[in-house]
């Protein structure tokens, strides 16, 4: 004979269940990051639009944005799609420059020639791909990518799609702890064998139809010179939409630096000489990514709960390159190999594509 209580017990803790998957449900549709505006952190200063804390936040501009790099002269070289290729900005763009592996390094590459370039060589490559894609050509997954456009072959950097997680906006606090994670810190012992040996150094995020991506590099501090930090990072944010007020609506890479302070620059306050610690930095990061991303959710369709996507990129432990050898890479290993591939080949013949020289630096191409 069944036990009544028992069978009340049973129908109690389902219902409890219930209420709590309807409750965690809301709390996913109705989650922010963040409740800040780019209003609420953005000042007037020089003449320009900046980020609220002086001297944070370093941007790298394209010429144009995404939507309107067709436009002009720059309509004879760029392709149909350029104004849909920000997955492919931002996955190569995570790539190639955190491949670079140090601060220094990739200083050489932050001028407006090398985002130019980084949407020229995106767009023509969305374009050129698309057939190969399995759902034909209405947007690639990061697993296309690596596949179409061969990245895991030929750079340090590496985009690990089985990876990815997926985060609610209702968990700020998780996606804190990523960014915990880009502090590569050298002399520290791994977690694991893959942290040792390809520490994550970035993510590709999708959210719905908008991709950007964020890397780390670190700077390599000599311990007999006064430096600010002990230890520090640069942190960036990859963004062909232009959406950051700072990046006048241009594609851009904008990057901030912070770390472990020096003994000797610990308490030093003054603006020039400033120093920001690892929590602050990450802090004042997550603030402009959160407000980024909920800027874009704003697009999303209500029907559904809104998600992202967090795909890692790992780069292998002690591998720098200079701006040169990247270049190198590019023009004559990578690029040859991607489109004399035979679905992509088709492509460069129908839309008779010759690649220009890589143009991140004019000095370097004249060298190369």
């Amino acid at each position: 004979m069944e036990d009544p209580a028992g069978s009340s017990r049973e129908e109690i803790t389902a219902e409890s269940k219930k209420k709590a998957r309807e409750l965690e449900r809301l709390k996913r549709i109705n989650g922010k990051l963040i409740d800040t505006t780019f209003e609420d952190i953005t000042v007037m200063r020089n003449k320009r639009l900046d980020f609220q804390r002086d001297g944070f936040v370093v941007r790298i501009l394209g010429s144009k944005s995404q939507f309107d790099a067709r436009t002009g002269k720059l309509r004879e070289i760029l392709p149909p799609v350029t104004n849909d290729c920000c997955q492919t900005f931002a996955t190569l763009s995570a790539v190639i420059l955190s491949s670079l592996g140090l601060a220094v390094t990739l200083h050489e590459c932050c001028t407006t020639s090398a985002v130019n370039y980084l949407l020229y060589i995106s767009a023509w490559l969305h374009q050129l791909t698309s057939t190969a894609w399995p759902n034909k050509g209405i947007r690639p997954t990061l697993h296309d990518l690596n596949e179409c456009l061969r990245l895991k072959e030929f750079f340090p950097s590496r985009v690990c799609e089985s990876e990815f997680q997926v985060v609610f906006y209702n968990q700020s606090g998780e996606i804190v702890e990523l960014l915990r994670r880009m502090c590569i810190q050298r002399r520290k012992r791994a977690r694991s064998e893959s942290e040792e040996l390809s520490p994550i150094c970035g993510y590709i995020i999708v959210s719905g139809d908008y991709t950007i991506s964020i890397f780390s590099v670190s700077h390599d501090i000599v311990p007999e010179k006064r430096s600010r930090y002990s230890e520090a990072w640069s942190f960036y944010i990859c963004d062909s939409h232009g959406t950051q007020p700072w990046s006048d609506k241009k594609a851009s890479v904008c990057g901030s630096t912070f770390g472990v302070p020096s003994p000797t620059h610990a308490n030093k306050k003054d603006s020039g000489d400033a120093v920001v610690g690892i929590e602050e930095g990450i802090h004042l990061f997550s603030v402009i990514l959160f407000t980024l991303l909920e800027e874009h959710k704003k697009s999303l369709g209500t029907s559904r709960i809104p998600y992202m996507t967090w795909t890692p990129v790992r780069r292998k432990r002690g591998v720098v390159l200079t701006c040169a050898e990247v270049v190198d890479i590019i023009q004559r290993a990578w690029l040859p190999c991607v489109l004399r591939e035979g679905n992509v080949a088709k492509e460069v013949r129908r839309f008779d594509f010759t690649p220009l020289p890589c143009f991140f630096s004019p000095a370097l191409v004249r060298k190369t």
